[in-house]
């Protein structure tokens, strides 16, 4: 009996995946994070993004709105639920790990959109402009 319970989870499980089931990491607003770029920008300073989003993540994705989620998988590998666009207000960001997404958020702050490696950093450009650039010394931005 327990072999047939294994092989009904197995198979509804291989049904979810061939119906796109996986969604992936759930998009969710970061209030912290984008209060911590806001004081950032009003100081017209610069700081590793690190500093502000810790945590095993070695790429950062930056969408601003909008953006499709065809789109973003097209730039990531990998799903990330948030809906079919993402209308803002502000920026996404993807964080990943060897390619797995670890994290998608949304900021009601202005970022330049892009692909950044680990070393990124967050800068006015031109302070107190409403913007910020991020910058990983590689010029990557899609």
């Amino acid at each position: 009996m327990a072999g047939g319970v294994v092989l009904s989870l197995l198979a509804v499980a291989a049904l979810l995946a061939a119906c796109g089931g996986d969604e992936g990491v759930e998009l969710r607003e970061d209030r912290q994070l984008e209060a911590e770029l806001r004081q950032l920008r009003q100081a017209g300073e610069a700081a590793p993004l690190r500093q502000f989003v810790p945590g095993d993540w070695d790429h950062v994705y930056s969408f601003a709105e909008p953006v499709t989620r065809e789109f973003v998988v097209e730039q990531v590998g990998r799903p990330v639920d948030m809906g079919d666009t993402f209308t803002g207000p502000g920026n996404m960001l993807v964080f990943t790990k060897s390619g797995d997404v670890q994290d998608a958020v949304s900021v009601e702050v202005n970022l330049f959109d892009g692909s950044y490696g680990p070393g990124v950093r967050v800068i006015a450009d031109p302070p107190n402009t409403g913007r910020l650039q991020l910058n990983d010394g590689s010029g990557s931005r899609w």
